[in-house]
């Protein structure tokens, strides 16, 4: 099963901001210069869960989606993208826990 077909079975009462995307249209790059990020990659990280996506630019994802996309769609995406990869970067890139940051002797 894929990364887009996960994501829109986890998703059933809304929308993801994956399916959103690929819903308008839009590639990775162009959802990043929409939402001013530093990267199509970074957008690709938001879209598929990877990272948390910071609160301002979720009010802004929700804000252009119309409402399709919403809070508790955020969190299902990140919560079923954690369960199946494991903690990532947080939205600064810093490591989730302590145990993710190399120790130097």
């Amino acid at each position: 099963m894929s990364d887009f077909d996960m994501l829109a079975a986890i998703s059933e009462a809304g929308m993801t901001l994956e399916e959103w995307r690929r819903q308008e249209g839009f590639s990775y790059q162009v959802l990043a210069e929409r939402f001013r990020l530093s990267s199509a990659t970074q957008a690709r990280r938001y879209a598929l869960g990877k990272v948390e996506v910071p609160p301002e630019k979720k009010e802004e994802m929700i804000a252009a989606s119309g409402g399709l996309i919403s809070l508790a769609d955020f969190h299902q995406q990140r919560l079923a993208a954690t369960r199946r990869h494991g903690p990532t970067l947080a939205p600064d890139g810093a490591p989730h826990h302590e145990t993710d940051v190399e120790c130097v002797a």
